[in-house]
């Protein structure tokens, strides 16, 4: 009842009406490709032949463990296992979190643990179920009753159930294949009255919940989803699966009429385990189903493990001597893979993620042992991979209203169902608003349409977290802090002053004590009305003439005097939003943060085209987020007309920034050389602090480039965070690349200290979380080690 896809069946086989699925073995095929097939377990419909004349006269359809589709096999090659009258086993090989080193083994005697064992290290699926198969033939090998053992690995399960017919030659790949061995030697073989029978059984594949069942149908698409880098593969963040992983993938090639968000669960033993499969399946003349459209179908398990350790699966295989074929095939994947990761890195700048959801499998995800966390940064990568796979489909073109997503029954009740459900009824309305109208829905429509569908499952409502300023608020009394609060260790979405003071606003907290529910109020605020429906990148601009951005997006700048947020409309209006920062207190990063939240003093200025705002502003926004070299050239002699010649002065309202330090900011390299070059503009150089705005986004060659043109690199401002020195901002943004710089190339001393006291330690620990960005954490320990260094350097002398 699990393994057949019964619309497949239906295709191939027209005249199967009922289906009563037995379990069964192969025997006797004479043919080449036979023999490999001789002694498979399957599962098959015998009620009914495929058909009363022809090739197939009197043949029935069935199903082999370890490969694709369903072959045509005649009765006399087909053993019944007899159910009714044998014994049933299982093995269970699982561990408790992604970070446990030890996998409990488990022998299930009719649903009953009949032994445990545990083991340590890697290739704990294999080792597991050759020790669980040890302990079956000690404890019921001499039974007489028929017994079925179902095990999760295909390459043990073919292995020992050919050991049962009776064949002697059967090896497994080393270092395991001598403890193999001594298992197979005392394995029970099958008599006339008794069948011994192991069959594959996947582990956690979750078929049995899932809308569109069995490995078979969903084979093709995994493979073209992968293909196409439409797949994403990240932890689990349900609390019984906290050991498995997930993987969410989407068919974009064109085949399908409506293309579907699927999802799996399954279980990944490490990166030896995915060599160990590959060299097993080798000796075991099966190298053909490592072919990767075949394992994705026969094998989802070990096909998703293979895309999680890439490199060295691949390696593995060239190592194994198969054919270039078979390695151009993985190879080819590759493209899909890099694709993925790009996918999810645009995917994440919609989000304040941070550098944590960036990690990968290696870094075991940044995950540790404490449960909150792990469930945290779990729900984090289910959110941006979602949408990772939503950027694949956009770039591939595919038609948006006809998605469908479906979603594991595991989740009914769980945070991200909400979101999911949410996502479903975006897609419906979509689809539904086209349908009437016969076109494409615009940009602004799709923003009310996510709205509304998001409000309709709780997502929209007012949230702390939104609030200028809250990591300083109380959410309970409401009281303001100098310094920043504890917060919610679930969700990070509200503060409070104390553990009373939490207490009490549990029962109103709780509604929306959900990670989710913060990462997705975070979204909606940053968005303002730009939609996710629509592709945002935000900090990708191109240096010199290049093409705008084509697609809608929000652009923020601040500086210690302010913020700019410059809504990008493409066709339509564009606003450019102003606000003042007038608490000095502020770190860099809390300036952000409210720059991007606080509503309460902001100016905008509208604008369909360049030429619909003044000279000055024209000038400064294509230096700086928006770089357009030929505009500037073209437009510098009326911006200067209207300063009065003071042009030296012109600074953009509010953030204060130079036309020179937007460039240098940004990264616009030819915008740059030329303001340094040009007669009418080159005095900029000696305004403001552009060498430390290209530190504080860590624009080493452009820091060059100005100091070869004279800037000073040691010049700050109260424009550029209170006067700070540039080398401790750019420490405080975690720009290591530009610290070295200031120390080794401008020979800046790194024990200075800011107004206050603080030196470079102290102003990378600043930032919240410090610890749990790798930039930070990279350049501390940098400035710590050579800090130490300069201590002992200095008692020496």
């Amino acid at each position: 009842e699990k393994l057949l896809e019964l619309e497949e069946l239906r295709t191939n086989y027209a005249n199967v009406k009922q289906y009563t699925f037995i379990i069964l073995r192969i025997v006797g095929l004479t043919s080449e490709t036979g023999k490999k097939r001789n002694g498979s377990a399957a599962m098959a419909n015998l009620q009914h032949e495929t058909g009363s004349s022809g090739a197939h006269a009197g043949r029935h359809p069935v199903c082999l463990d370890g490969f694709p589709g369903p072959m045509s096999i005649k009765p006399i090659n087909i053993q019944v296992f007899p159910e009714s009258s044998s014994r049933s086993f299982s093995v269970g090989i699982g561990r408790q979190s992604i970070l446990d080193e030890d996998f409990n083994v488990v022998l299930i005697d009719n649903n009953m643990p009949s032994s445990r064992s545990c083991i340590t290290g890697g290739a704990a699926r294999s080792r597991g179920s050759i020790e669980a198969m040890k302990k079956f033939v000690q404890n019921h090998g001499q039974q007489s009753k028929s017994m079925i053992v179902k095990l999760t690995d295909l390459n043990m399960a073919r292995a020992f159930n050919r050991v049962a017919c009776g064949d002697d030659g059967v090896c497994l790949a080393e270092p395991l294949n001598t403890a193999f061995q001594k298992v197979a030697r005392r394995f029970p073989k099958e008599t006339d009255d008794r069948m011994i029978m192991v069959k594959f059984e996947p582990h956690r594949i979750s078929e049995d919940q899932f809308e569109t069942k069995k490995s078979d149908k969903c084979g093709p698409q995994r493979h073209e989803a992968v293909k196409h880098g439409s797949y994403q593969i990240y932890p689990c963040a349900l609390n019984q699966y906290l050991d498995a992983h997930e993987v969410r993938y989407a068919d974009v090639s064109g085949n399908q009429k409506v293309t579907t968000f699927r999802q799996e669960i399954f279980l990944d033993y490490g990166v030896e385990e995915s060599i160990m499969y590959a060299k097993h399946a080798v000796v075991l003349g099966e190298s053909d189903r490592l072919h990767p459209s075949v394992l994705a179908a026969v094998d989802p398990q070990a096909f998703w493990s293979a895309m999680l350790w890439f490199e060295s699966f691949i390696q593995t295989l060239q190592e194994l001597n198969v054919s270039a074929a078979l390695i151009d095939a993985w190879k080819d994947l590759g493209k899909g893979r890099t694709s993925s990761k790009q996918h999810f890195a645009e995917a994440s700048t919609n989000f304040n993620f941070g550098p944590t959801v960036a990690k990968g499998p290696e870094e075991n995800w940044g995950i540790t042992k404490s449960k909150d966390l792990h469930k945290r940064i779990a729900t984090d990568f289910a959110i941006c991979s979602f949408e990772a796979i939503h950027v694949a489909i956009v770039v591939s073109g595919m038609e948006m209203c006809n998605v469908v997503v479906l979603n594991l029954d595991y989740y009914k009740g769980h945070e991200m169902d909400n979101y999911l459900q949410g996502k479903k009824k975006f897609y419906e309305l979509m689809r539904s608003e086209r349908e009437e109208n016969g076109y494409d829905v615009d940009p602004e429509r799709l923003t009310k349409l996510y709205n509304r569908a998001m409000r309709s499952v709780g997502f929209g409502r007012d949230s702390n977290v939104c609030l200028p300023d809250a990591e300083r608020t109380c959410d309970n009394c409401g009281k303001r802090s100098k310094k920043k609060l504890m917060t919610c260790a679930r969700c990070e979405g509200v503060s409070y002053c104390n553990a009373k003071c939490q207490k009490e606003d549990w029962k109103e907290h709780r509604n929306t004590c959900s990670r989710v529910f913060v990462q997705v109020q975070k979204q909606m605020s940053k968005m303002g009305i730009s939609s996710p429906g629509v592709t945002v990148k935000a900090a990708m601009y191109p240096s010199g003439s290049k093409a705008l951005p084509t697609m809608t997006g929000m652009f923020s700048e601040v500086s210690g005097t302010g913020s700019v947020r410059i809504l990008w409309c493409p066709g339509s209006v564009n606003t450019i939003y102003l606000n003042e920062v007038t608490d000095s207190t502020m770190t860099i990063a809390e300036k952000e943060y409210s720059a991007s939240n606080d509503r309460s003093s902001q100016r905008e200025i509208h604008f369909r085209g360049f030429s619909d705002l003044s000279p000055t502003l024209r000038f400064l926004v294509c230096c700086g987020p928006l770089p357009q070299l030929d505009l500037v050239q073209q437009c510098v002699n009326e911006a200067i007309f209207s300063c009065n010649g003071t042009f030296h002065q012109l600074k953009f309202p509010v953030v204060g920034f130079t036309a020179l330090e937007w460039a240098a900011k940004k990264g616009n390299l030819d915008i740059v050389n030329w303001l340094c070059t040009d007669g009418r503009t080159k005095d900029l150089i000696e305004v403001g602090c552009p060498v430390g705005w290209a530190g504080y986004t860590g624009q080493v060659e452009i820091m060059r480039q100005l100091i070869r043109h004279g800037a000073d690199p040691s010049k700050t401002d109260d424009v550029f965070w209170c006067n700070t020195p540039p080398m401790l901002v750019a420490a405080q943004n975690g720009k290591l690349d530009a610290v070295k710089f200031y120390v080794e190339e401008c020979n800046q001393d790194l024990g200075m200290v800011d107004n206050e006291g603080k030196n470079i330690l102290k102003h990378i620990e600043m930032s919240q979380n410090w610890r749990e960005i790798d930039n930070h954490v990279e350049t501390h320990k940098w400035a710590k080690a050579m800090l130490k260094k300069q201590k002992k350097k200095g008692k020496r002398k």
